[in-house]
């Protein structure tokens, strides 16, 4: 995704395999925003990822300047995942220690019972936003307010 100042619009782009000149040839929005590779975020959800982990940094890199935040999009996670709330903490909290803290990061959780209080914390602990998402069967941004009072929309 990019946003353009200029249109006022943020967009969604296919990405080409970033090169060593990729940033001059391809890059004409001001800012870029990425989601992590679904290999990271769905398949691995975090676990054993270090190698895909530092490709995807280095590709990224490439867009300098203009890289904006950056999205870990999560599926929605049952009870063969992660037991609980805790459970997924307990493997998100080391991934975000390993974060570089020159980009900013936002963490999508999809599990609506877990937008409680306690993970908002911890991402806020971490410098990372909480990213909501606009479905039918996730409460609505203001529902959210209501139980996360630190919350800013």
């Amino acid at each position: 995704m990019w946003y353009s100042k200029e249109e006022n619009v943020l967009r969604r782009a296919s990405f080409p395999r970033p090169g060593p000149r990729f940033h001059e040839r391809h890059i004409t929005a001001e800012i870029w925003s990425t989601t992590f590779p679904q290999k990271i975020t769905h398949k691995r959800v975090l676990k054993d990822c270090h190698e895909e982990f530092k490709v995807f940094l280095t590709a990224m890199a490439t867009l300098g300047e203009k890289l904006g935040p950056w999205l870990f999009q999560f599926g929605k996670f049952d009870r063969t995942i992660f037991q609980s709330l805790d459970d997924f903490l307990g493997r998100l909290v080391p991934f975000l220690k390993r974060l570089p803290k020159e980009h900013k990061f936002a963490v999508e959780i999809r599990n609506k019972d877990w937008l409680v209080p306690k993970p908002a914390d911890v991402l806020r602990e971490h410098g990372v936003a909480l990213a909501l998402i606009d479905q039918g069967w996730m409460p609505r941004p203001w529902e959210i307010k209501e139980k996360i009072r630190s919350i800013y929309l």
